[in-house]
């Protein structure tokens, strides 16, 4: 009983963690670009509901998945041009997006709370290596999601080190004055990979609410978003870090299956709040030894500043 426990938590882990590694990776890529958006909390409750209304209706993964890129994209194209364009208050249009998204889902999820999904998850089952004891199951019999959102990170820091892409996304984040003068559209970046973070946050929340939960239920992110982009401060703005504080936020995640299954004498709210709480302490302690081991800051230098071509 103890091994197919084991088995089972092990890969509802990396489940659980897929909708917040999507959306933490998409705002790390938005962050490197030199803006963030706290107002992920907000997109992945409208691609979780986009998401859930598509497959719902149309019975596809592939449509709840696109709805919910279409969905998370479009919402984070409002806030690049208030944010970016305009030059609006970082600060205000992510909260804007957020208490925004909470009142448009409350309203128009209501005939869909409790509904089932309906929806068939495709699953990549690697033969052999799936029977293997303990970890075959949660790293080679999963929904193809998680392949794709524990990829993508991989894929990101290769393409930030090893391309002209890369370098010159980069540089609008430490310094676009220089980005500017050597070629680089920088508010062009800036909104372009607000879009890609607000695409991947939507297809996180897209499939939290058809891949994860099966439902739709009011505030079905419950503060993931949160978590995603703390997460990206634990990381230290290096994507392959993401992989770590993602399956730490789903391993902690588990404990409260777990816990039932042994028969802990431990409320349910503590397990509700542990992988909250555990990231935050997580995050405290990252925070503290790099304080301890390096003077430079690991944020990108012009992270949250304003660009304008021309201004003084």
């Amino acid at each position: 009983m103890t091994d197919t426990l084991l088995e089972s938590s092990l890969q509802t882990a990396f489940i659980t963690a897929t909708p917040i590694l999507l959306a933490a990776t998409g705002e790390l890529l938005a962050e490197k670009s030199g803006i963030y958006n706290i107002g992920i909390e907000g997109i992945m409750l409208l691609g979780a509901l986009a998401g859930f209304v598509a497959g719902y209706e149309t019975g596809s993964f592939v449509a709840a998945m696109c709805a919910g890129a279409a969905v998370g994209a479009l919402a984070a194209a409002v806030f690049a041009v208030v944010s970016i364009v305009l030059g609006g208050e970082l600060v205000i249009a992510g909260l804007g997006l957020v208490f925004g998204a909470l009142g448009l889902t409350g309203a128009l999820g209501v005939d869909y709370v409790q509904q089932s999904a309906g929806v068939s998850v495709p699953v990549i089952d690697v033969p052999g290596a799936a029977s293997l004891p303990v970890i075959g199951p949660a790293l080679f019999n999963q929904p193809v999601m998680v392949y794709l959102a524990f990829g993508l990170p991989l894929l990101v820091g290769l393409m930030l080190k090893r391309s002209q892409h890369g370098l010159n996304l980069r540089a609008t984040g430490e310094d676009p004055e220089v980005a500017d003068a050597l070629g680089v559209d920088v508010t062009r970046m800036r909104v372009l990979y607000a879009l890609v973070g607000g695409a991947l946050a939507g297809v996180g929340g897209a499939f939290l609410s058809v891949g994860v939960v099966g439902t739709w239920i009011s505030n079905i992110s419950g503060g993931q978003g949160w978590t995603a982009f703390a997460i990206v401060i634990f990381a230290g703005w290096r994507p392959s870090l993401l992989l770590v504080g993602a399956l730490l936020f789903g391993g902690l995640g588990t404990l409260g299956n777990v816990g039932q299954a042994l028969g802990w004498d431990v409320p349910s709210q503590v397990f509700s709040a542990l992988p909250f709480a555990g990231t935050l302490l997580v995050l405290l302690l990252a925070a503290g030894i790099r304080a301890r081991t390096t003077s430079s800051p690991p944020w990108p230098s012009a992270l949250g500043r304003p660009f304008f071509r021309g201004a003084s």
